[in-house]
């Protein structure tokens, strides 16, 4: 049976949390009283001396989210058990840059990085309030990182703009692919 974890507006069934398979990830299917439907999936691609990830979730929404787990999956070995701090996070590219999806995944990833990098905070749940090209406001969970009690995987610097690639299918749905400096 999955381990259930509830959030305030979701309720995620992890079927196997943090586990890899070969270099694809497909940890995550969504639920909640309508039944739901599956939540974004990300695959690790080989890239020189950095990490490529290339995203998919139904909704931009979804997309920013899963590319927020998929990252810090990237860093952290295991993650804290539970939300000590739910703290407002609002994402807004650059002037010039307002309508591009690219920029604001950048922006989004790095106002996360930032967080942890300062407060060793790792986002846990998340509450998308406003989510469009121009700007992404949530409420976010944060569990402590706590180095005695959690493993590191890899140092993550930056989100780059190298190979960046984000946009919406014929579905609906959108992808992305970027790279990790580490």
């Amino acid at each position: 049976m999955p381990e259930i974890v509830a959030t305030p507006l979701i309720i995620l069934h992890v079927e196997k949390p943090f586990s890899r398979q070969g270099d694809r990830y497909n940890r995550y299917t969504m639920g909640g009283l309508s039944g739901g439907g599956a939540m974004g999936t990300f695959e690790v691609f080989d890239h020189t001396a950095d990490i490529g990830l290339e995203v998919r979730g139904r909704d931009l929404a979804d997309l920013l989210e899963t590319a927020a787990r998929a990252t810090f999956e990237q860093m952290l070995e295991d993650l804290p058990d539970e939300v000590e701090a739910i703290e407002q996070v609002r994402a807004v590219p650059m002037e010039g840059f307002e309508d591009d999806a690219g920029e604001l995944l950048v922006v989004w990833l790095q106002e996360l990085l930032y967080r942890f990098e300062t407060g060793k905070l790792v986002p846990l749940t998340f509450d998308l309030e406003m989510c469009g090209p121009r700007e992404v406001r949530a409420s976010v969970g944060f569990g402590r990182f706590d180095p005695d009690r959690h493993r590191t995987h890899t140092e993550i610097k930056a989100v780059t703009y190298h190979d960046l690639q984000v946009h919406q299918e014929a579905d609906g749905s959108w992808s992305a692919r970027f790279v990790l400096d580490v």
